[in-house]
């Protein structure tokens, strides 16, 4: 009976010791804060090369278990590793055990290596991306009710977590509740990528305007076949006119802009003239006599509505059968992927398939949805011709959001979202047509 009584005290204290020394394990652990990076890596052991068991954001909370030297042991959604010191700020110092006080001297040398190492990986910062298709919530719970589905993919800031959701803002300005397994991460550079294209597009464009004013000049004489041409700012009947040239006056042609246009110097102006205006040789005089022609009012009609006609006659065959043309060649890349930010047949997104596709033309279109929206000349829904722009608003109806190439027909061949790649889609189908996304398009070719 004494042996049963002396084994059952022995017991008792073995299992008070074990609670005292797991309770001192448990008070050793403190709070920690992801700090001076957007992510950081979670690693297997101390050191940069080591396998990157989680990556958590900044601003997230870990628990800090110990510290070893230059990095401090970590839990998060039960995985342990190891952070940087540089990377996390602890509440409450943990105590570094005696191992790792003796390790810590040898560490200092080759820590100072590796640091840099890990300031140039933990610095990558990374965008928060919701698939197509994901419901977000009202409120964190599965059963709440949605505010809306994702058609594509969407890039997002994640603002709260709770449990497992994320309060998130999308680039559209919608704020909702989304799971964690719902949202992606992708490694992206400093800098958005559509607009470092359009800035490398703005440098080009500049460089294109600086080796254009370089070039030597055609210095081709010519003249003009008749009384009130216009000579305008721009390759366009549209265009500001300069001023109206009469009959023989003689121009300097400086180069041929398209089969409709050219660009020429009359005294210290520079502008454009279509070309059925102009000779190479000088007009006899009764040709004044065609100068003008009187309407039934008695006004007199300048010659301004024959050149117009002249060049919308000629600028409208040329327009359809480049922009057949370009049709032609975008269905070349039917089916191939969508990639943000790509610009190539390997992946595109939406704009970077029309800018893509014009450039193989001659074009050079703005990178991003909402630049393009400003190329070109515009043109009414109802005369839309194969080649034009059509650009859409986001979901948010906040700003331009898409672009696509009309194909005639009603329908626009655009690369979509992840799930679909490049395809053709009809303009007042549900998803671009409710509630009213359509914005404008737009004539890139002359």
């Amino acid at each position: 009976m004494k042996k049963i009584i002396d084994r059952l005290i022995i017991l008792i204290i073995s299992i008070a010791l074990f609670s005292f020394f797991t309770g001192l394990k448990l008070q050793a652990s403190s709070e920690g804060i992801i700090v001076n990076a957007d992510t950081v890596n979670i690693r297997k052991e101390t050191s940069t090369n080591s396998k990157i068991v989680l990556q958590v954001a900044i601003n997230d909370k870990v628990e800090v278990i110990e510290k070893s030297g230059e990095w401090y042991k970590v839990k998060k959604d039960n995985k342990e590793g190891y952070i940087s010191s540089k990377y996390i700020k602890v509440s409450e110092e943990p105590v570094a055990t005696e191992q790792e006080e003796e390790e810590e001297t040898e560490e200092d040398e080759t820590n100072n290596q590796e640091e840099k190492n890990e300031e140039i990986t933990e610095t990558v910062q990374t965008q928060s991306v919701l698939s197509a298709g994901i419901k977000v919530k009202l409120t964190p719970n599965i059963v709440s009710n949605n505010i809306y589905t994702t058609t594509q993919e969407t890039k997002i800031s994640i603002l709260d977590e709770l449990n497992n959701w994320n309060y998130i803002l999308t680039e559209d300005g919608l704020k909702g509740w989304v799971r964690n397994d719902n949202i992606k991460k992708e490694i992206v550079e400093e800098e958005n990528q559509e607009e470092k294209e359009e800035e490398k597009e703005e440098e080009t464009k500049q460089e294109d305007n600086s080796q254009e004013e370089e070039k030597e000049s055609k210095n081709e004489k010519a003249y003009i076949k008749y009384n009130n041409v216009n000579l305008r700012k721009e390759p366009s009947t549209s265009a500001t006119v300069i001023e109206r040239l009469s009959l023989n006056t003689e121009v300097t042609i400086i180069e041929d802009v398209s089969t409709v246009w050219c660009k020429v110097k009359v005294g210290n102006n520079v502008g454009y003239i279509s070309k059925e205006l102009i000779s190479s040789e000088k007009q006899k005089e009764e040709n004044k006599n065609t100068e003008k022609t009187t309407s039934r009012d008695g006004e007199d009609t300048s010659r301004e509505e024959e050149e117009s006609k002249s060049e919308s006659s000629k600028s409208s065959g040329s327009s359809n059968a480049k922009g057949e043309e370009i049709v032609a060649y975008a269905k070349s890349f039917l089916g191939k992927p969508y990639v943000y930010g790509g610009s190539s047949p390997s992946g595109f997104d939406c704009s970077g398939f029309t800018s893509y596709v014009y450039k193989h033309f001659g074009y050079n279109l703005a990178r991003s949805a909402a630049g393009q929206a400003s190329n070109g000349v515009k043109v009414e829904k109802s005369d839309l011709q194969p080649g034009d722009l059509v650009l859409f608003k986001n979901h948010a109806l906040t700003k331009i959001g898409h672009v696509g190439i009309y194909i005639g027909d009603n329908k626009m061949i655009h690369a979509s979202e992840p799930k679909t790649g490049v395809i053709i889609t009809d303009i007042d189908s549900k998803s671009y047509k409710y509630p009213q996304r359509y914005a404008t398009s737009r004539r890139i070719i002359n």
